[in-house]
């Protein structure tokens, strides 16, 4: 409809993300052959892709953010001396491996400043799909990253984990089966909420009736549904966990950045003096963006070339 209303001819589509480039293809107003790219590399996504029905789509390193999230509350909890760079050093390399393994996949350079590491983005088009279609995200982690079952040098530790939205695609059919295998290959025991992908309030008041347990819990691994949420969780953890010092419980937050109201990162957040270790561990969205516009770039010089081959 908004094509219709603009009343001029589109040559392709650029979607955010697989679920909405899925929703395009079903709709009834679709034209067929049109080119569309995408992003995030789910299941049915990598089926299009294969078809050629889409162009084009990213992985954003699914295996190695799952991984690297867990890896690095594990290294917090069993070292609560370690520096967030610390955390995000030991196990991420095969020089660095620990008694847990090691995460294979790449990652952006630590960013102190925002106190976050990301994972690398991969390109997936119909040339290179074989070596992620038609293979579960258990497969998938098996293959990219060297992690191994070690319940003997720690204990089990309780981890709080929320996910914004129990109907999101890409959570429940990429990142949780992730977090489902690997929590008992990092000795964890896991207590996750979902939100409706809407509703703020509700996801705190998730976290708020798990915090009236107690200081039950070694490590928050947050996701939250508005990106500019991230004091309302940390003062919601710190109001129970205050003591005389520095909270030394790891907060780690994922899939989404914390963002001040001007769409920056929230460096006063993610640096919050009342707590020793605040992450963000999730995808490089501005590398993923950079790649995404290559493979757009490729196909117009590729369709513009063949145009004045064919005149």
């Amino acid at each position: 409809q908004g094509v219709k209303r603009s009343g001029q001819s589109i040559s392709l589509f650029v979607s955010n993300n697989d679920g909405m480039a899925m929703g395009a293809l079903g709709s009834v107003r679709w034209l067929k052959g049109m080119p569309i790219f995408s992003y995030g590399a789910n299941t049915d996504a990598l089926m299009k892709v294969k078809s050629g029905e889409i162009f084009g789509t990213l992985d954003p390193g699914i295996t190695g953010q799952a991984a690297g999230i867990y890896m690095a509350a594990r290294n917090l909890i069993d070292h609560p001396e370690y520096t967030n760079l610390d955390a995000v050093t030991h196990g991420f390399s095969e020089k660095y491996a620990t008694s847990y393994g090691y995460v294979k996949s790449e990652f952006e350079p630590f960013d102190e400043k925002t106190n976050a590491m990301l994972s690398r983005n991969v390109a997936v088009r119909k040339d290179n799909v074989d070596k992620f279609y038609n293979k579960s995200v258990i497969t998938r982690l098996e293959e990219n990253e060297k992690i191994i079952h070690d319940k003997e040098t720690t204990v089990k530790s309780k981890i709080y984990q929320s996910y914004y939205s129990a109907t999101d695609n890409y959570l429940n059919s990429s990142m949780r089966p992730l977090f489902e295998n690997l929590c008992n290959k990092f000795n964890f025991d896991v207590t996750s909420t979902f939100g409706n992908g809407n509703d703020e309030a509700q996801a705190l008041d998730n976290l708020q009736t798990n915090l009236t347990k107690g200081k039950i819990y070694q490590a928050f691994v947050l996701n939250m549904v508005r990106t500019t949420s991230a004091k309302s969780y940390l003062d919601a953890i710190y109001n129970v966990y205050q003591e005389d010092g520095v909270v030394n419980v790891p907060i780690i937050f994922w899939n989404r950045q914390p963002t001040d109201e001007s769409n920056q990162v929230d460096i006063n957040s993610m640096h919050d003096k009342r707590f020793k270790n605040i992450l963000y561990v999730g995808y490089a969205a501005k590398q993923g963006g950079n790649i995404q516009g290559q493979m757009i770039k490729e196909y117009v010089e590729k369709t513009i070339e063949a145009k004045y081959e064919n005149k």
